[in-house]
């Protein structure tokens, strides 16, 4: 393991680096506060050695401190000193931002908290201290700084609205800032919450006329195509934009192109200018309306190249997962009473909708140990969302946290063929752990445990956690089955289907969409299109096997 930190006290950040095979492992640390464990799948195992010294040795450029043998050995030489700036320049920077606007300004402001459109706030903006721009929206962005040379004819085209300031960079540090971070009350360097919002290039010292572009294609673009045309929604759509003023030409493709979103024009000037420059709104922030115009024809960019991004993962993007908590002693799985129950690898999509009805928010993971003269395969291409680690004879098989219900059983489904060739005799375990859960629900809601072996294609389920029988175990399995279905969810009786619908119609009405379920030849039928049996079926796991499986009781939930 590889050990860099950052910082003193409850301000110390930590990062620890260790390799899996071909898969790198993050695991950082705010203070006493871990975050989630990130993952990152590399081609193969020399690659991914490769990848950690230059992970480390990219953290230590970025001023962090390697703390153990590992992480020196691995940075190797110290960080050669940063070459000193010169013109021209032309970099894109990628700003991390949760707000609805950000700020240009430089890294000597840190620090330094301004009231927003406070009279102290525009004598900064008049100063050339500060340039605040609004956002239509909380996303991060793409700027482009130019500085020193002439936009190019695309960067001509491209914009629709711009704003004239200047910036005074006396300490020649360029900073962007998601929001107004440096001008918090609470704003420190060493805390890595206030610096993941900033992004820093470093120029020559000295005053700059500064034009900040709007572009068409980018955050604020649209709502400046829409005020031009008279309102929300009016602007015309860029493809028949492009069609109309480029005949045979095509956009690039918005789904796998990152835009530029605004353009930050720089040029030296021997002192502040003091005419041809905006007039500051009074809310202390540039708008989107400033010399708007519509170009003459639908720009094709600029899209985004080697973006400059604050190296939180500068080698690739991470695979953040919530890893399951050890369990307690008697959480354990134990014998399957009755058992073993056999079933295909299809059955995990099944676990993971009992975990569902148990909290409707968790965790899942599967353990895969192969029998002594065999082993699994780690390599190959895995769904999107999932990350298989190789520990020892072990792999383990984990989901994204930012994954939802129905991406893990997609997820869940790709991987079916993989599980169903495994050695004969593999030994598989599966756990869930609810997170989240709502009102009363006991702290185990959500959570399961089922170990069995693999032969053949079908998973031999021998232990289960909580302890139950086979025939109980079945109906769970059965239930979710029924409900992965989407279309029919079987009663026991009508008076059974009476009260699942009542309950539905009372807690998730709005929900429930048109139409709703109906009772229908002993069981409730749901429009698969609509997407409802989920919430009669719900019901039913509570009401059937709320004995066996903790979950959140039927009157504690609400329609959210």
């Amino acid at each position: 393991m590889a050990k860099l930190v950052r910082g003193k006290g409850a301000r110390r950040e930590v990062i620890e680096l260790s390799r899996h095979g071909a898969v790198l492992r993050e695991q950082r640390s705010d203070g006493d506060m871990p975050r989630l464990p990130g993952f990152r799948r590399c081609a193969d195992a020399a690659r991914a050695e490769a990848s950690l010294r230059d992970e480390v040795q990219a953290l230590v450029r970025a001023g962090m401190v390697a703390e153990d043998d590992e992480a020196r050995a691995l940075a190797g030489s110290a960080a050669p000193a940063p070459k000193k700036p010169t013109l021209p320049l032309r970099r894109d920077l990628g700003v991390y931002n949760e707000a609805t606007g950000f700020v240009v300004t430089s890294r000597r402001m840190a620090g330094k908290p301004l009231a927003e459109g406070s009279a102290a706030w525009r004598k900064a903006v008049a100063r050339g201290d500060l340039l605040p721009v609004s956002l239509v929206q909380d996303d991060s962005i793409v700027v482009r700084v130019v500085a020193g040379a002439a936009l190019d004819a695309e960067e001509q085209d491209a914009w629709v609205a711009r704003v004239d300031a200047h910036l005074n960079l006396a300490d020649g540090r360029l900073c962007i800032t998601g929001g107004a971070g440096f001008s918090q009350e609470d704003y420190d360097a060493d805390e890595a919450y206030h610096e993941q919002f900033v992004i820093e290039l470093p120029l020559p010292k000295g005053r700059y006329r500064a034009t900040l572009y709007t572009l068409a294609h980018g955050i604020n673009g649209g709502a400046v195509l829409d005020r031009l045309a008279g309102g929300h929604g009016r602007a015309e759509a860029v493809e028949a934009w492009c069609a109309r003023t480029r005949p045979g030409e095509t956009l690039p493709d918005a789904e796998t192109t990152t835009f530029v979103d605004f353009l930050l024009h720089l040029e030296p000037v021997d002192a502040a200018p003091t005419t041809g420059l905006s007039r500051l709104p009074d809310d202390g922030w540039y708008g989107d309306e400033e010399q708007a115009r519509l170009p003459a024809r639908c720009p094709l960019g600029p899209v985004a190249q080697d973006v400059l991004r604050r190296p939180v993962g500068p080698l690739g993007e991470w695979l953040y997962v919530r890893e399951i908590a050890p369990g307690a002693a008697d959480q354990a799985p134990a014998p399957l009473r009755d058992g073993p129950l056999v079933c295909g690898v299809d059955a995990l999509a099944r676990v993971a909708q009992l975990s569902w009805f148990g909290a409707r928010h968790g965790a899942m993971a599967l353990c895969l140990r192969a029998p002594a003269g065999a082993s699994l395969a780690a390599d190959g291409e895995w769904p999107d969302g999932v990350v298989v680690v190789a520990e020892g004879d072990t792999l383990r098989v984990l989901f994204s946290a930012d994954a939802g219900h129905d991406e893990r059983l997609a997820g869940l489904a790709a991987l079916a063929p993989w599980l169903g060739a495994a050695p004969a005799e593999t030994l598989l375990e599966v756990r869930t752990q609810g997170l989240a859960v709502l009102g009363n629900a006991p702290l185990e809601a959500g959570s399961l445990w089922l170990r069995g072996r693999l032969r053949a294609g079908q998973w031999w389920i021998e232990d289960v956690g909580p302890a139950t029988d086979k025939p109980t175990l079945d109906a769970g399995l059965a239930l979710a089955a029924d409900v992965l279905g989407g279309e029919r969810l079987p009663v026991r009786d009508a008076s059974e289907g009476e009260v699942l619908l009542d309950w539905a119609r009372r807690k998730f009405g709005r929900h429930l969409g048109r139409p709703p379920g109906r009772l229908q030849d002993g069981a409730i039928v749901c429009d698969p299109a609509v997407g409802n049996l989920c919430y009669y079926g719900l019901a039913a796991f509570v009401r059937r096997h709320a004995a066996v499986w903790p979950s959140v009781p039927l009157e504690d939930m609400e329609d959210d």
